[in-house]
């Protein structure tokens, strides 16, 4: 008999951690969700426990957990593990390493819980298997949002949501360690109009951490480095992945025990890499931004940041990658190799003391920051307003060949005078054609609009037409939602497809 997760809670936790307190009674009612915390504090599970506690016992893709990086899909595929298995929850990865077989499998039987990357989650939306089983997605959990906010990877995303509330409805929940303004992370997850609520346990915690000169060149620092680590576990973070090579062949050299790990790497390497540094059989990994967002590593005594971290948020995500667990101290080391790393990092550690982070914007612009219904709808109108379309008269028989953008607010024939055109649609009926003219004279060019929809038949655009919409957007939104349940390659779709 599988238990339920509430049951298994109480068998591997003495008691709930501060946010956990907060968050899992917000997200079990059903409110929209940000949930704030340092690193250890137990922010994951607070976001992830609830949700799998509602979706025990459903179809589908129930759930989609978000994160930025192949390699922390794989760590949380892996946290899941035992409470999944306990629960009896289906879960799976999907990213750019998943192999073919792996998402055939997917499609023919789709887990519980499906954890991806904000591109993944395009891609599968435009798939019409994929989308068919989208529509049984309940809660969807964004984490390192804050590594999102203030990129076009958070306007992608942001998109992919209001796409895919087009075919569910669902739960957001966001997950951050270091967002510095909680209501613009939360209006990039929710979108302009949804409420949500916030569940913080706040952004600062203890750490332990200090600022080494190393001057006199790269290979002099690789050496200092040498005599910094020993038998304990540590991460070695550098700026770029150059710096990465260079200190794993200069180290080598030396000891064995240290491997590399970044993003250019095959994702067998990459995979391996990871095992082994959990398993223990590597004591020190170089790495770049590749490991620094939430990976649970509980075995890291030590973090050694080369070089200026460059932001404070950066520093306390790296940092927070030793000591990861309730009441541990984080520790870490900046070796600063020139005066310029020096004082730059002395001053980002001062400024994070004084409870400094960096502040993050959603990208805004071309495709129109978090206000991505907005943009997808004015990009469907443009489209639409370009179609070369041949209205046809019942009457006389003339036919002409225009634009959508050209055609009169109460269409008539050139010839004739007469309000008896329909649009000409491969394959339509006689009765359908007369049925076309009716819409068309009834309701002008709106009419002649819901029909031109591809996925949209007459009687669809008739029932949406007869919606009163105060708004023209609220049309246009309406006439396309039903290709798009539909699956099918609605103007929508096109606009969206590479976004």
């Amino acid at each position: 008999m599988k238990n339920s997760i509430s049951e298994l809670y109480r068998e591997r936790f003495p008691e709930p951690t501060q946010v956990q307190k907060k968050a899992i009674p917000l997200i079990l009612s059903g409110k929209n969700t940000l949930v704030v915390a340092p690193t250890g504090s137990g922010k994951t599970e607070a976001a992830l426990l609830p949700v799998l506690e509602k979706i025990h016992g459903k179809g589908g893709f129930a759930a989609l957990y978000i994160t930025p990086l192949r390699a922390l899909n794989r760590d949380i595929c892996k946290r899941v593990e035992w409470w999944a298995e306990k629960a009896g929850i289906t879960h799976a990865v999907r990213h750019g390493d998943t192999p073919q077989s792996e998402r055939g499998r997917q499609s023919r039987s789709p887990p519980q819980l499906l954890i991806i990357t904000p591109e993944t989650l395009q891609a599968i939306l435009v798939g019409k298997v994929l989308r068919k089983h989208l529509a049984n997605v309940k809660y969807v959990i964004v984490d390192e949002l804050h590594e999102l906010v203030d990129s076009k990877r958070g306007a992608q995303l942001s998109m992919a949501l209001e796409r895919l509330a087009m075919v569910a409805e669902f739960q957001r929940i966001g997950i951050s360690a270091t967002i510095s303004d909680e209501g613009e992370a939360g209006r990039l997850l929710c979108g302009i109009g949804r409420e949500f609520s916030i569940a913080s346990a706040g952004r600062k915690r203890e750490m332990d951490i200090s600022v080494i000169k190393s001057y006199g060149g790269e290979k002099k620092s690789f050496e200092k480095i040498l005599g910094m680590i020993g038998e304990k576990q540590r991460i070695i973070f550098v700026n770029t992945r150059s710096t990465a090579e260079a200190m794993a062949t200069c180290l080598n050299l030396k000891t064995k025990d240290i491997d590399v790990h970044h993003g250019s790497l095959a994702a067998g390497l990459r995979i391996n890499t990871e095992k082994e540094f959990k398993e223990g059989n590597v004591h020190t990994l170089i790495a770049t931004s590749s490991l620094e967002l939430g990976m649970d590593i509980g075995g890291i005594d030590e973090i050694i940041q080369f070089g200026s971290p460059r932001q404070a948020a950066r520093m306390v995500q790296r940092v927070g990658r030793s000591g990861h667990g309730v009441g541990r101290i984080p520790k870490g080391k900046i070796l600063a190799i020139d005066n310029d790393d020096w004082f730059e990092a002395r001053a980002i550690l001062e400024k994070w003391k004084e409870g400094y982070l960096e502040p993050k914007k959603a990208v805004r612009g071309a495709m129109g920051g978090f206000e991505p219904r907005e943009s997808m709808i004015r990009m469907f109108r443009e489209e639409l307003e370009k179609k070369s379309i041949t209205l046809k008269c019942l009457n006389c028989g003339a036919a002409r060949i225009t634009k959508t953008g050209n055609v009169e607010e109460k269409p008539k024939c050139h010839k004739c005078g007469r309000e008896a055109l329909a649009p000409v649609m491969k394959n339509a009926t006689p009765e359908e054609e007369k049925y076309m003219a009716g819409i068309l004279r009834a309701y002008g060019k709106k009419g002649l609009v819901a029909l031109l929809v591809y996925g949209v038949g007459a009687k669809t655009a008739d029932r949406v037409l007869r919606k009163l919409h105060r708004e023209e957007d609220a049309f246009y939104l309406d006439v396309n939602l039903p290709a798009l349940k539909s699956g099918a390659s609605c103007f929508i779709e096109d606009a969206c497809a590479f976004y």
